[in-house]
């Protein structure tokens, strides 16, 4: 699904991948299950997984959403150097 998209040239946006994203959640979920079919201590991996998802959904979710926070909590999830939430 991800793959047709790589040789548009013009600008492309998030929403054109969406139609990928239940491939990916089932993609994932199989390769973690048969992770653990292999190795029963990777379970745990599969849960700290789920938790820091889960984290950083309720982490991000307030300022990409487009609800009012204030201006320190925006620059505090800007952690990489290009990323920018709010236009300077």
């Amino acid at each position: 699904n991800l793959m047709p998209w790589m040789l548009v040239t013009r600008c492309t946006f998030i929403y054109h991948f969406f139609a990928s994203v239940p491939f990916i959640l089932l993609i994932t979920v199989y390769a973690l299950s048969k992770k653990e079919e292999e190795d029963a201590a990777f379970g745990k991996l599969k849960w700290i997984w789920m938790a820091a998802a889960v984290l950083l959904f309720i982490l991000f979710y307030p300022v990409i959403s487009g609800l009012e926070v204030p201006r320190s909590y925006v620059t505090f999830l800007e952690w990489l150097p290009g990323w920018m939430f709010m236009g300077v």
